[in-house]
């Protein structure tokens, strides 16, 4: 009969077609279990820079690392041109750079190290032979101490824990630098009460009042001398008129320069014995309203 006929095809058709998936099912879990690839870590993304100039690292990278070792040619001229650049972000970017408060700090974290380094090859850089790198070297000093936003200023103990009293009161000695008494000025004004003792045992009393001697010193070199003498004289003046810094100071005759001449001398007048006078040197500096007069 024709029903018996059709039932019998269909049951044919439908075990072909079951059989045909079985088959193909089979045969694809067989390929994807072949083309799985191992298993690999995922890429980690690449670490943050420690600085946001590629041009300090490399500076930090071309410091040197002691007083002996010497620079080639082209490391010197590489270091020039990376601190000419850093000079130029620092006036004009407030937030390129954090400096550590104090030496210890630079234990903790690698940014702080690596500024603990670009200071210590900066102090030596101070005392190069190369007359060019070594101006260069104590710009950059000030700008950072005194130039910039401040956020971004290298804070005073810093530079007197990097050893940069000693080598400005140096440098002020062999060049009469006017960036060395300033530099010394703002540790004085922005630091620790310490620092006014440190400063006056490096011998800064002494380097400011041959500058003044001196017939080769420029004017602007005479009044930063005379700006240190001042804020000296605010913080210790019995330490400056001991080393007479009154009698000193008479030789300046610059009419621009006398104005602060005369506010040393009248600092100090009250701490200094005159011919003749009979009474007691004052012994302290405590009074109302400043030196005690």
């Amino acid at each position: 009969p024709r029903q018996a006929v059709a039932a019998r095809l269909r049951r044919r058709t439908c075990a072909g077609r079951g059989g045909g998936v079985v088959r193909c099912a089979e045969a694809a879990s067989e390929t994807a279990i072949e083309e799985v690839p191992p298993y690999e870590e995922p890429t980690p993304f690449p670490a943050d820079p420690l600085f946001k100039l590629p041009e300090f690292e490399m500076a930090i990278k071309l410091m040197p690392k002691s007083d002996d070792e010497e620079l080639d040619d082209d490391r010197r001229q590489e270091l020039f041109y990376a601190l000419e650049y850093i000079l130029d972000v620092h006036n004009s970017d407030r937030q390129w750079i954090k400096w550590p408060d104090r030496m210890q700090m630079s234990r903790k974290s690698p940014m702080f190290l690596s500024c603990f380094k670009f200071l210590r090859g900066l102090r030596i850089l101070c005392l190069e032979d190369d007359d060019e790198l070594r101006e260069l070297a104590m710009e950059v000093t000030f700008c950072f101490s005194c130039g910039g936003y401040f956020l971004s200023r290298v804070p005073p103990a810093m530079l007197v824990e990097c050893g940069f009293v000693e080598t400005l009161v140096q440098l002020g000695e062999e060049t009469y630098d006017r960036y060395t008494f300033q530099v010394l000025v703002e540790i004085i004004t922005k630091g620790s009460r310490e620092y006014v003792t440190k400063v006056i045992r490096a011998g800064a009393i002494q380097v400011a009042l041959s500058l003044l001697d001196s017939q080769e010193a420029l004017p602007l070199q005479q009044l930063a001398a005379l700006d240190l003498l001042v804020t000296l004289c605010q913080r210790a003046p019995i330490k400056v008129a001991e080393a007479g810094c009154y009698d000193a100071v008479k030789i300046v005759r610059n009419p621009a320069l006398i104005p602060r001449r005369n506010t040393i001398m009248n600092m100090l007048r009250p701490l200094v014995k005159q011919k003749g006078d009979d009474s007691p040197v004052a012994v302290t500096n405590l009074g109302i309203g400043g030196v005690k007069r």
